[in-house]
């Protein structure tokens, strides 16, 4: 391969039909290694794209049996009168898990910035403990109720806040990583 210094040389020693040919040569390697270049950046971004999603998911996937977990409890905790130990003991466990939902998604806030969760994030917290929350006095309800209604349709919320905006994210592109399909 000749250098440019080189090419005009050749042009001046062998005429204009030489330097064409060598011109050719050159820019078909150059486009060779090109392509190589731009197929390697394509390839990577697109690993990276697609551990990102696998990263998300699977947050997401621990977030939703927090949040179950949380729920579950919550059912328990409502049946049960203020005074029960089992209650006190549930009390406990459900701020521990709060404060472990908490912390996962302040993670996927880390590692998804344009996530939104805060406003659903409260209002779960709020139908669960809200009220009459580890007070004595409370009375024990049926596990039918609304309050134990509302703690599950929280708790739902919550997660499908977070696939729809996970589908609106990641499941609306196509292969190529950096663009959107509308």
């Amino acid at each position: 391969m000749q250098s440019g210094g080189n090419i005009v040389a050749a042009v001046v020693q062998t005429g204009p039909r030489a330097s064409l040919t060598t011109f050719i040569r050159w820019f078909s390697a150059a486009i060779g290694w090109l392509l190589v270049i731009v197929g390697w950046i394509v390839v990577w971004r697109g690993q990276n794209w697609q551990q990102h999603r696998r990263e998300v998911r699977e947050l997401i996937a621990k977030i939703g049996e927090t949040s179950h977990s949380v729920e579950e409890k919550a059912q328990r905790y409502l049946t049960l009168p203020g005074d029960d130990k089992e209650a006190a003991t549930l009390a406990v466990a459900i701020k521990r898990d709060f404060k472990h939902l908490s912390g996962q998604l302040r993670r996927l806030q880390l590692t998804w910035p344009s996530v939104s969760y805060l406003d659903r994030l409260i209002e779960f917290r709020q139908t669960v403990t809200g009220g009459d929350f580890e007070t004595r006095d409370r009375q024990a309800l049926d596990v039918n109720s609304i309050r134990a209604f509302d703690a599950s349709t929280a708790a739902d919320e919550l997660l499908g806040e977070l696939e729809q905006q996970f589908v609106a994210e990641f499941q609306t592109r196509r292969w190529f990583p950096w663009g959107r399909s509308n």
